[in-house]
């Protein structure tokens, strides 16, 4: 009898088990994240220069008060909605901001989100990195 008893407790602990994971999974909320180094040079010039390499978000020469652009590229590769939502993090997090922010891509969707940085008026002539980070999430 206390044999039984051990199996069905056993059985039960385990079907508990998967059923709290399945559920857990199924309503995860991060399909993924894109994490792309991003990175500029803050020098005081007449000129602006560009850096059109794809390896990160390159904003290239850029003088203080001045402001540039990038844009990336995001595809929609499920077969469900997802909610993107980017923020900026490091020495670059409050001088970078998506032109759309926490809208839905629909399946198989591709669009363009342009980032802007805007430097400020006080920042040190100096190169400056951080990260952006796109999120794929459950609407």
């Amino acid at each position: 009898m206390k044999l039984k008893n051990l199996i069905f407790l056993l059985i039960s602990i385990m079907l508990l088990s998967i059923t709290s994971t399945l559920l857990f999974y199924s309503y995860y909320k991060v399909y993924d994240m894109n994490i792309l180094n991003a990175d500029v040079t803050v020098k005081e010039t007449k000129v602006v220069g560009f850096n059109t390499d794809t390896d990160a978000v390159h904003f290239g020469i850029i003088p203080p008060s001045g402001s540039g652009a990038r844009n990336i590229s995001l595809t929609n590769i499920w077969d469900k909605k997802v909610l993107i939502s980017i923020t900026s993090h490091g020495e670059i997090k409050n001088w970078v901001n998506p032109k759309r922010n926490n809208f839905i891509l629909n399946p198989d969707e591709n669009t363009e989100v342009q980032l802007t940085i805007k430097i400020p008026e006080n920042a040190s002539m100096d190169n400056y990195t951080g990260l952006v980070k796109v999120f794929f999430l459950r609407p």
